[in-house]
């Protein structure tokens, strides 16, 4: 009586161990990029929480206050008003050209309403600049009580820049964590996958060695 015909066991061919061996080393390569990008993230992260931390904003920031203070134009201003002394009416309107270079060119993610509110205080700026050096004849002159709607503009930019600056901060931190979570879940997903095709590979190959000759 002959014997029943038993077909072999499915075997894993050397191809189909070549790619899943491919496809857990992507995996591995893929973790461990994701595990250096959340490193150099949680390093971004911990950079803008602190307190001398620039942002591109900020930069800009910094450098209109410095053009509007005391060390700018308002000093500038202070010193015509008190004295008559109109030697640094030069640098007066280089520091308005320079303020309003800046407020043209900030930086893409600035608020429309921080853009508004600068742009407001700049103007307050410009105007005492064109009483300044306009004739006697046409207007009074420049006067030290010209000078207080300046002074009460520098608080008021103080106080802009402190909030673009948090809001700019937290955005950048908001950011900093997506990317972060994008990146756990892809070394998590990564693993899953090679975990799978490792388990893949060990089960072909067990049934390949247990198949009965």
């Amino acid at each position: 009586m002959t014997a029943a015909y038993t077909p072999p066991a499915p075997s894993i061919g050397r191809f189909t161990a070549l790619i899943l061996g491919l496809v857990v080393f992507v995996c591995v390569t893929m973790i461990g990029g994701a595990g250096y990008l959340k490193y150099r993230l949680d390093q971004a992260e911990s950079a803008l929480a602190a307190p001398d931390a620039a942002l591109g904003n900020q930069e800009a920031f910094d450098h209109l206050r410095r053009d509007l203070g005391y060390g700018g134009f308002l000093g500038l201003a202070q010193k015509y008003a008190l004295s008559g002394d109109a030697s640094g009416f030069t640098d007066m309107k280089e520091d308005i050209q320079s303020a309003n270079d800046i407020i043209a060119n900030l930086p893409p993610d600035t608020s429309v309403e921080t853009r508004r509110d600068l742009a407001a205080i700049v103007s307050v700026f410009t105007g005492a600049l064109k009483k300044i050096s306009a004739p006697a004849s046409e207007v009074p002159a420049f006067t030290a009580a010209d000078l207080a709607p300046l002074y009460a503009a520098l608080p008021i930019l103080d106080a802009r820049v402190t909030a673009a600056d948090a809001t700019a901060r937290l955005k950048a931190q908001n950011e900093a964590q997506y990317w972060a979570t994008l990146l756990t879940l892809a070394s998590w997903c990564s693993l899953i996958i090679a975990a799978g095709c490792a388990a893949g590979i060990y089960l072909a190959l067990r049934d390949k060695h247990s198949a009965p000759m």
